[in-house]
């Protein structure tokens, strides 16, 4: 791994990925330089500039939405007026993709030149049986093969993030069923990875993380980056299955907040 990108170098390289945002723009450099198979400079710069994205969409027609590049909170403001509810989301983010389902069809939300994140490579595995952070580097290789086509759901799957009251944490009580797997990050000790326990978690068909302890820090949830609560993982006979299976388990978990001053 050599800044950010993995090289895998028979002489001449076949393969050159990264699994990083941060490193896709560079590593699109070297695939070109060699000519290899990949995502290209192009490519993996269109899918973090997302105003040039959006202009290129347009010019094909293809996924068109009201778009519009703000520099300023009254233009986001005068755009709301004109188009009702809107997403606003820097232009300086980066391949999965993610459609809102709308009146007038799908409509792409954005696209990635990596691996979805917050758990979603797992959900695709409880429910369909890919590994995709295997195939990430199994399939350019040539040591596993595609599905010639999408696998029908076996399973259902989903995660969910705790999101309680801002402030400062008394305690934490839980109200689940012996069979649910727990899992409780160590006090004081700030995890290295967006989701602990994930892959250790894998076989567990309910489990909770429970990420915040006695004295802690609820932050306002304002980014992602602000889901570091814990969150519950579910399986289930369907979607619907597990979303309801998620609700119970946040259900029975509450986080005792202190009083406001």
């Amino acid at each position: 791994m050599l800044g950010g990108f993995c090289l895998i170098w028979p002489i001449p390289p076949v393969r050159i990925i990264t699994t990083t945002e941060v490193a896709g723009e560079s590593t699109g450099k070297v695939v070109d330089h060699f000519q290899l198979t990949g995502v290209s400079y192009k490519t993996a710069h269109l899918l973090k500039d997302k105003v040039a994205m959006r202009k290129l969409l347009a010019e094909h027609d293809l996924s068109p939405v009201a778009y519009r590049h703000v520099t300023c909170a009254q233009d986001a403001i005068d755009f709301v007026a004109e188009h009702g509810r809107s997403v606003l989301k820097p232009a300086e983010g980066p391949s999965h993709s993610e459609f809102v389902l709308t009146d007038k069809g799908p409509r792409v939300l954005e696209s990635h030149a990596r691996l979805a994140g917050s758990g979603a490579p797992e959900l695709v595995r409880r429910a369909f049986g890919l590994d995709l952070n295997r195939m990430l580097l199994t399939v350019p290789l040539g040591i596993d093969e595609l599905p010639l086509q999408s696998p029908q759901p076996k399973a259902g799957a989903a995660i969910q993030f705790f999101v309680p009251t801002p402030g400062t944490v008394r305690k934490v009580e839980l109200d689940l069923k012996p069979d649910v797997d727990v899992r409780h990050t160590r006090p004081g000790e700030t995890p290295r990875v967006f989701l602990p326990f994930l892959f250790e978690l894998g076989e567990a068909q309910q489990a909770v993380v429970i990420q915040k302890h006695e004295g802690d820090t609820i932050p306002a949830l304002d980014t992602v980056a602000d889901c570091v609560s814990g969150y519950v993982l579910a399986t289930g006979s369907s979607r619907e299955d597990a979303v309801r299976i998620g609700d119970e388990l946040v259900q029975a978990v509450h986080f005792i907040m202190e009083p406001k001053a």
